[in-house]
């Protein structure tokens, strides 16, 4: 079910006294305004914040350490940095601020410690999940709550069951999040199909008669008068017919792989405004970089003897069409960005001593079962090395990860740099050495940051007022949802009308109107979890000239209409003015009756004289 299925912006222009007036409109379908030109230059720069962790060899944080003993370059670059904050067991151990020794600068005082919630947030995967493993996840996540409760620390729990489900927001409460995993740990999880058709694609492969087709064991068909090519053409078109079979399945594995990682970017969305470090536990049978990997080998290594069946087929070069890479290294890229932590956790056997088909057991199997391991494993690795977090892939180091998400919390550096925006969105490959580095030390950290567009911003400003009670209004805007019209496909529709002082709007003069531009940017969130996605309306704002100091005491209105399901919603707005660069976020709770019988079978009639 999604809550939000379309915005519609209201056909006719929102009429207001004093001339003025302000029409939605869809991104990219604002009329042109006639009036003087705007031009705006803006170099924006802002400092690049790269927490650093050190652990010895034994894994316990190295203290002590001060800014020169770091080096950090951007894209192979070496960047000074200018600021420097340690944390030692919760306590600062350095000021944050500008380093002592540049040009105008002094040694700033030691600084009481500011508070520093740690966000953690607890993420089952159940689209790629097994019950079993589901099951023991559960019953360690509980184990590691019980035991390392903090008063500092906030849990939010959320799913993945196809879309982002938010089953739990921010909490202090051990109690509240024990229930919400409850509840989580009831729903039914099928797993996914893509395992069991994987594995009678691997069965297939394994049931390929080699011998026969090879000719080499003069084998014979069923056929007493078949001869040795017929037998040994079947094998080969059966062979042959099994590769669009697998390239089908590693592309629609692929897509299921690409649609997780959407869900964790909207999850990274979302918590991009939440304040405090941020740490996500994923915990999943893992995602495969690179789906049927092992699939392509598997058939390469059992038809290398039929060389007529494939002489230019590679293995390598079939997987490496359908690999997720560029998608794991963008949800890095925006997890950094969003001051993000991923700690994967595993707890699944090793596909080698998974019960597999027997027809599978073959000269192959075990090479193939380590192909498919590794490709989950490397996600993993990556989404929390490329973090500067964590991974558990077994039962008997889930406990040291998990412990390790608040020693990582209570230990680190921070190493600021300026870095200049250059909004192409692209990823920057952040790099940080020890200058002195001891035997055994391990240093991790954030792998890649990138630039976020202010469309982005906003969007994720709204996503986080869905979570969070917080709210930042200069702008003084107000929400008014008016009268709701049930639709026949049981939905709603909502006019939302959004209002904003004029008083706080930069116009412009022109030589008939005062001219001003706002970007509204509107997201839902129901009660079951479910969030939509953050649609972006252009409002237009003319007021006559002869009327802007009368207008300039009154509102402009932004109206759109929401399609939505009956129950109680959230409805998160961010206004931004586009000329003076300020924004605003509220948030409206809304509950939607379900309409009378009579009152739905009349919803076309009175959709119409809308």
């Amino acid at each position: 079910m999604s809550t939000l299925h379309r915005f519609t912006c209201w056909p006719s222009m929102m009429l207001i006294a004093g001339g003025v007036w302000a029409q939605g409109a869809a991104q990219g379908a604002a009329p042109a305004l006639p009036g003087p030109a705007i031009f705006r230059d803006r170099t924006e720069v802002h400092v690049v914040n790269v927490e650093a962790l050190v652990t010895d060899a034994e894994g316990r944080p190295v203290t002590g350490l001060t800014a020169e003993d770091f080096e950090v370059l951007e894209d192979g670059e070496p960047v000074l940095v200018s600021n420097f904050y340690a944390l030692e067991s919760g306590r600062s151990a350095e000021a944050p601020g500008v380093l002592p020794g540049e040009t105008g600068a002094e040694a700033p005082a030691r600084a009481r410690d500011p508070e520093r919630p740690l966000n953690l947030i607890l993420f089952i995967d159940d689209t790629n999940l097994t019950p079993t493993n589901r099951g023991r996840l559960f019953e360690r996540l509980r184990e590691f709550l019980t035991e390392r409760w903090r008063p500092d620390l906030r849990v939010m729990v959320v799913s993945n069951d196809r879309e982002l489900m938010i089953e739990r927001g921010f909490s202090t409460s051990p109690r509240e999040v024990f229930a919400a995993l409850a509840e989580l740990e009831k729903r039914t999880v099928e797993g996914s199909q893509f395992e069991l058709e994987r594995r009678a694609l691997l069965g297939d492969i394994a049931a390929i008669n080699v011998e026969a087709g090879s000719g080499l064991f003069h084998t014979r068909g069923a056929n007493a008068d078949a001869s040795q090519d017929e037998v040994s053409e079947g094998v080969r078109a059966e062979a042959t017919a099994l590769v669009p079979r697998i390239r089908a399945y590693s592309q629609q594995r692929l897509q299921q792989v690409h649609n997780s990682i959407g869900v964790l970017g909207r999850l990274v969305d979302t918590l991009a405004g939440v304040s405090g470090r941020k740490a996500v536990l994923y915990a999943s049978d893992g995602l495969p970089l690179r789906p049927g990997d092992d699939l392509f080998e598997a058939w390469e290594s059992q038809v290398k003897i039929l060389s007529e069946v494939a002489p230019n087929f590679s293995a390598g070069m079939e997987s490496n069409r359908y690999t997720a890479v560029d998608g794991f290294q963008h949800l890095v890229a925006d997890a950094n960005a969003a001051a993000v932590t991923f700690y994967t956790l595993s707890i699944a056997p090793p596909s080698t001593v998974r019960g597999a088909d027997v027809r599978t057991q073959s000269t192959w199997s075990s090479r193939v079962a380590s192909l498919e391991e590794a490709s989950r494993h490397d996600s993993m690795e990556l989404m929390a090395e490329g973090t500067g977090g964590r991974t558990a892939f077994s039962a008997s180091v889930l406990g040291a990860a998990l412990t390790g998400v608040l020693d990582d919390f209570d230990n680190l550096y921070s190493l600021g740099y300026a870095a200049q925006l250059r909004g192409d969105g692209e990823p920057r490959r952040i790099t940080v050495r020890l200058r002195s580095p001891q035997d055994g030390w391990k240093l991790r950290y954030r792998r890649f940051f990138r630039d976020k567009s202010d469309d982005e911003r906003l969007a994720e400003r709204t996503l986080t007022a869905l979570v969070l009670d917080d709210a930042d209004n200069p702008l003084a805007i107000a929400l008014d949802v008016r009268e709701t019209v049930a639709r026949e496909d049981g939905t709603y529709e909502v006019p939302l009308l959004v209002s904003i002082p004029l008083g706080r709007l930069v116009l412009l003069p022109g030589e008939q109107y005062h001219d001003g531009q706002v970007s509204m940017y509107i997201a839902v969130r129901d009660e079951d979890g479910r969030t939509s996605r953050v649609n972006k309306h252009l409002c237009p704002v003319r007021i006559l000239n002869s009327e802007v100091l009368v207008a300039l005491g009154r509102n402009a209105a932004c109206g759109v209409r929401l399609l939505m399901r009956s129950g109680h919603q959230r409805l998160s707005v961010s206004v931004r003015d586009e000329l003076a660069l300020v924004d605003s976020t509220v948030a409206l709770e809304v509950d939607i009756p379900p309409a009378e019988p009579a009152l739905a079978a009349s919803s076309s009639a009175v959709e119409g004289a809308l």
